[in-house]
């Protein structure tokens, strides 16, 4: 569907098993729909192993503005797999919980 904007997967535990298979999938559709401008996957209990897999999506993306990963169990090492991934796109908002806001060109480190 490449008129999708807007992706809900918030609250479905999907946990680092379910990450781990949804990635590719996320990446394929990914390159055919570049109009999703928000990604929604807060409260998923996604742990720092699938964290690779997102940033593989995150890295091809072209269109992505807003991201909600709130309530997610990253952990350093997933934190700066996504830091990393998020520093080359255009994601103008990051939420990454607690009420943490990271903005365009603020990413440089987390921990």
């Amino acid at each position: 569907n490449t008129s999708l904007k807007e992706l809900n997967l918030r609250s479905n535990n999907i946990g680092t098993e379910g990450a781990a298979h949804l990635g590719p999938h996320l990446a394929d559709a990914l390159r055919i729909n570049t109009s999703l401008k928000k990604l929604f996957l807060s409260e998923n209990n996604i742990g720092p192993e699938a964290s690779a897999y997102l940033a593989d999506v995150l890295r091809i993306n072209t269109s992505l503005e807003k991201l909600d990963l709130g309530g997610n169990n990253f952990g350093p090492e997933g934190a700066a797999h996504l830091a990393d991934a998020l520093l080359g796109p255009k994601v103008r908002h990051i939420l990454c919980g607690l009420g943490q806001h990271l903005a365009e060109g603020t990413v440089s480190r987390v921990e």
